[in-house]
């Protein structure tokens, strides 16, 4: 899958993993939405790995490791892909 591709379910799923979350704010004994909450987050994360070992660090300050050298300067910038 291209940047632009994986930039794009990455973002899919935080959308899920978000509504979820907020429903189950609000129904935290229904174990259906918990199950699908717990395998988007996986797939989330899954991707999220997937990312950052092909084309370098999603986040900064601390939330994404970096090979050396740096990768966080390396382009493009998400925003700069057409999609």
């Amino acid at each position: 899958m291209d940047i632009p591709g994986m930039l794009k379910q990455i973002q899919e799923l935080e959308f899920v993993a978000v509504d979820l979350n907020l429903y189950l704010d609000t129904h935290p004994d229904e174990q259906k939405p918990l199950a699908d909450y717990n395998n988007i987050t996986m797939r989330l994360n899954e991707l999220k790995r997937e990312y950052e070992r092909n084309y370098g660090p999603l986040m900064s300050f601390g939330c994404s490791t970096s090979d050396y050298p740096w990768r966080w300067l390396e382009e493009p910038w998400p925003w700069e892909m057409d999609y």
